[in-house]
């Protein structure tokens, strides 16, 4: 039986006929569930307490994550970002003779980063980094058999 506070409250005990008193053995049967249920409580406030600070420890290392992908956006975005010319360019390739010659190269399999680019890479993070969260938030901590999903780390 889980033991309330309410429970506590209501608990009376009979006397004994032979002497004046409670009868020591519903006393003592009491006394057992009280302490049982405070052991109990106890350690699940331990083991949740535990857990939050795993959790926080994850949103400080996803909070510093994001800090750093911003500061890198930001720096992208303050660095010019020089674009070959026209979607092209030049490499230098030796000839047998040791000579070296210059073709132009299409580069048009590798797309341009520009403002837009930076942006989208920057939303990607936030949303992988808002479903992290929702992953953290959705645990099931409170599962009475002990079978919450522990944080990894």
């Amino acid at each position: 039986m889980t033991l309330s506070a309410q429970n506590v409250r209501d608990a009376r005990f009979g006397t004994t006929r032979i002497r004046a008193g409670y009868n020591m053995a519903e006393v003592d049967a009491f006394l057992d569930q009280v302490e049982d249920t405070i052991a109990h409580t106890s350690s699940e406030g331990q083991r949740l307490g535990d857990e939050v600070e795993a959790l926080r420890s994850q949103v400080q290392q996803l909070q510093g994550r994001l800090a750093a992908a911003q500061r890198e956006l930001q720096e992208a975005q303050s660095t010019p970002v020089a674009a070959p010319d026209e979607g092209y360019a030049t490499v230098i390739t030796p000839t047998d003779d040791g000579a070296s010659t210059t073709e132009d190269v299409v580069v048009s399999d590798v797309p341009p980063v520009g403002q837009e680019g930076l942006v989208a890479i920057r939303d990607r993070v936030r949303e992988m980094l808002t479903q992290q969260l929702a992953l953290v938030d959705d645990l099931d901590i409170d599962a009475p058999d002990g079978s919450a999903d522990s944080p990894p780390g």
